[in-house]
């Protein structure tokens, strides 16, 4: 098997949304260098707007060209598969993307430590990430976080303190305790916590603190959702939390 040098690969089309007008560009990372595009091909991709760069998993993130692209200004950017390194992590501080997401990618502890002026909607999905760094709190811009299928246990106590927050999504992960980090919060209005190690106790809080939620969803935890419908007032939100 040959080395892997991992070079860009420009996909043969680019593809219009059928519900939007932005374009769509994916790239894929080879070791093929005979597939490595020209300069002209790159400026040609530039000018779409949303992208998704993917690589085997565990390929380190080559620098050459990438820059090239940073020019443009992206609906929505997408790293699948990758591996995430500092030379990559300088890179995504000057993403001009309002929507950055990462899914199935190795991450090291960088990745919590990076801050980005234009992100207003942030994934990070099946990263296996333990932690929330403290520098997406400096993201005082943040609408939407999404960390699902990792493994997170402990929020940070910061977490509900977001002010332009307003969809939280923590699906599937191993989070044990909610009681203590919960505060008062008026502007989130989409929690997400099904699949999760949380007790009644850790959920009971919820409505009179989080008093501007429109949608809970709490199902699969160690308690009986039934409880939860039973002792609150569940009717102002839009779905079922047990659902």
């Amino acid at each position: 098997m040959k080395n892997r040098c991992i070079l860009f690969l420009i996909l043969f089309e680019l593809l219009i949304f059928k519900n939007a007008s932005s374009q769509y560009a994916r790239i894929e990372l080879w070791s093929d260098t005979s597939k490595l595009k020209t300069s002209d091909e790159i400026n040609l991709v530039k000018s779409v707007e949303i992208y998704e760069i993917s690589a085997n998993e565990g390929d380190v993130f080559s620098e050459e060209y990438f820059s090239e692209l940073l020019y443009g200004k992206f609906v929505s950017f997408t790293f699948f598969k990758m591996k995430v390194d500092e030379k990559l992590l300088s890179y995504i501080k000057n993403i001009q993307s309002e929507h950055l997401i990462f899914n199935d990618c190795v991450f090291n502890d960088s990745i919590l430590n990076f801050n980005n002026k234009h992100i207003l909607y942030l994934e990070l999905n099946s990263c296996n990430i333990k932690r929330i760094g403290t520098s997406i709190r400096r993201i005082k811009q943040l609408k939407a976080l999404s960390i699902r299928s990792s493994n997170i246990e402990l929020l940070p106590n910061w977490i509900f303190k977001l002010k332009k927050l307003n969809l939280l999504d923590l699906t599937e992960n191993p989070i044990s305790n909610l009681d203590k980090v919960l505060r008062k919060n008026s502007q989130l209005k989409h929690l997400k916590l099904q699949s999760n190690d949380l007790e009644y106790e850790d959920v009971s809080r919820i409505p009179c603190m989080l008093t501007g939620l429109v949608s809970l969803q709490i199902r699969s935890n160690n308690f009986n959702c039934d409880e939860f419908k039973r002792r609150h007032d569940t009717s102002k939100y839009e779905f079922s939390v047990c659902d």
